[in-house]
């Protein structure tokens, strides 16, 4: 991988990423930094990239974020997460800020989850409590909610594909 480079300046690194990446007709890369991985003084920045039909590379900006303190990028350590993303879907959305109380069964919903993380988050400091033992309620995790009824559809888990590398006789 190459340095990075200031090529915008005003406090921004870029990396050159030597990849040219296709993906199928209609799909775009979401170029980001690694999920769940902050770094202290500098922030990922990110972009959509369109690479069905684009035939050049893209860059992975990083924004430091405090003066006169050193960022050290270890060898081999992530700075860009790529996630596949139709064109168009995020627009396909109508966000709408509604009044809960307005759809009886999801505030009932809510209302039991609230009062059953309150009491759970409250018996945490209790030492010895089932609550302190447990450490986390799980519910959404195991796909249930407090009343017990179960998601029709759950994921806990991505089983993502790596990359394979096909090689061609020069």
């Amino acid at each position: 991988m190459p340095p990075a480079a200031s090529h915008f300046g005003h406090g921004i690194l870029t990396w050159h990423i030597p990849y040219l990446f296709r993906t199928p007709p209609g799909y775009n890369l979401h170029a980001r930094g690694p999920a769940n991985w902050p770094k202290d003084g500098v922030h990922p920045l990110e972009g959509i990239v369109e690479t069905d039909w684009s035939v050049s590379t893209f860059t992975m900006n990083w924004k430091l974020t405090r003066a006169n303190l050193p960022i050290i990028f270890e060898a081999d350590e992530s700075i860009c997460m790529i996630v596949p993303a139709r064109r168009g879907e995020l627009e396909y959305f109508k966000p709408e800020i509604r009044d809960i109380e307005g759809d009886p069964e999801l505030d009932g919903g809510y209302q039991q989850w609230a009062r059953s993380r309150a009491r759970f988050n409250s018996e945490l400091r209790v030492p010895e409590s089932e609550a302190a033992k447990r450490s986390w309620q799980k519910h959404y995790f195991q796909g249930t909610s407090p009343s017990g009824l179960q998601a029709v559809e759950h994921q806990t888990k991505l089983k993502l594909r790596s990359f394979h590398e096909e090689k061609h006789d020069m």
